[in-house]
């Protein structure tokens, strides 16, 4: 799943004004000084003075939270306004009256704590951002996301099904619950369910096609699993996997020339790949063209001279074309690898 930073600028917030301390800090006053300069520097070290000498202000707090999202660092800004509310709760009624500034910045810094994988962080900012927004869809995707991460299901349902409430044109939710279910709980025909869902909604998002390859694929169901993968491949030619992913599926159809059609794309895009190289060679015996097979399966040697799979494919090439003492020098090579 993406998670994309809010730009500021892109939304048109308006710089917020600082309120005084009282008694007024020489440091809080030249850090707003400062800050209707354009000196966020400069402002940065006053209030971080003010903070300093006064470390119970929560109105300090709240002026150098604000300079640290003018530098772009939400996460040290959100630690600074939670303070503040620590401190005086009823800047909490402050924060929602100015509901569009406050969750961008939370929103912000919750991606920023997903980036990092600290899912705890990530989750307490989502959290602020609906307390500030309820209606906040992507906030709700996230902590459904989130609770994905954190195997905690119930939850994760809770949110997801808030977002699709919220916005029930909203992808993201099924795309992430469909995720979820088939990289973490195998739940195949369930994530299938749901991204069929995706794919009436949003028929060009690209990743439905090959996520629903893959689900079909485990599901043993060939021929739905070949047309995600067309459907993917017509999308994005670009993606090797999805190439790949269709050769795998042809070779299960024992389509052997369309599948070695489609592993010659995925290896033209990436000539490296001893995945896509090993079963090339694999179709070709299929197809009885030794030579090539040999070729291939020489290639994942070249790059991965340890591959013992390689060497026994290879052999049993080689035998094919007659090639014995070869082919006992691969078989033996191959033992040796595998310690029998």
């Amino acid at each position: 799943m993406s998670h994309r930073l809010i730009n500021f600028a892109a939304v048109g917030i308006i710089a917020l004004s600082l309120i005084s301390c009282t008694p007024r800090n020489p440091h809080f006053v030249g850090g707003n000084i400062y800050l209707s300069q354009g000196k966020y520097d400069e402002a940065l070290k006053q209030f971080q003075i003010a903070v300093e000498e006064e470390p119970e202000n929560p109105d300090a707090r709240m002026a150098l939270g604000k300079v640290y999202v003018h530098k772009s660092q939400y996460k040290m800004a959100c630690e600074h306004f939670d303070k503040a509310i620590e401190i005086a709760p009823n800047k909490l009624k402050e924060i929602k009256s100015q509901s569009g500034y406050f969750e961008i910045v939370y929103y912000n810094a919750g991606v920023g704590f997903i980036k990092q994988r600290k899912w705890d962080g990530a989750l307490n900012r989502f959290k602020m951002v609906v307390q500030i927004n309820p209606d906040s869809a992507p906030a709700y995707n996230n902590i459904g996301y989130i609770y994905g991460k954190l195997n905690q299901e119930e939850p994760m349902l809770e949110a997801y099904q808030k977002a699709r409430q919220i916005d029930p044109k909203n992808t993201k939710a099924q795309f992430n619950l469909a995720l979820y279910f088939m990289t973490q709980k195998q739940k195949y025909d369930r994530a299938a369910q749901l991204l069929e869902e995706v794919k009436q909604l949003a028929p060009q998002i690209k990743d439905t096609y090959r996520f629903l390859g893959v689900c079909y694929s485990n599901q043993e169901e060939y021929t739905k699993a070949e047309q995600a993968f067309l459907k993917a491949a017509e999308l994005d030619s670009t993606n090797k996997d999805v190439f790949f992913n269709l050769g795998l599926v042809l070779i299960q159809k024992e389509e052997y020339q369309r599948a070695l059609d489609a592993l010659k794309r995925a290896i033209q895009l990436d000539p490296e790949d001893t995945e896509v190289l090993f079963n090339m060679g694999i179709v070709y015996i299929m197809l009885e063209d030794y030579r090539k097979a040999i070729d291939a399966f020489t290639e994942v040697i070249r790059f991965q001279p340890g591959n013992a799979d390689a060497y026994s494919k290879r052999a049993e090439a080689k035998r094919e074309l007659g090639l014995k003492q070869e082919a006992y020098e691969d078989f033996k090579r191959a033992m040796e690898l595998k310690g029998e």
